[in-house]
């Protein structure tokens, strides 16, 4: 995660937020993202969103890496 995002989630999120926010997306987020998220529709396509709480968690995933993930 960037720090930038770190400190965003550390200064604009309550804190049971911002620590539900982190875990979700060093767990389950980075482990499956498809899994765990659905696309959203235009103006925001191609990001995905994915629930937490009452707040939602938008992301863009990577494509053009997905070899390297598979030669580890």
């Amino acid at each position: 995660m960037a720090r930038s995002a770190a400190r965003s989630l550390a200064t604009s999120l309550p804190e049971k937020v911002a620590t539900a926010v982190f875990e979700f997306v060093t767990g389950p987020l980075l482990e499956n993202p498809r899994r765990v998220g659905k696309p959203v529709d235009p103006p925001l396509a191609p990001a995905c969103s994915a629930r937490r709480g009452t707040y939602r968690v938008l992301y863009l995933i990577n494509e053009e890496n997905r070899a390297d993930a598979y030669r580890t």
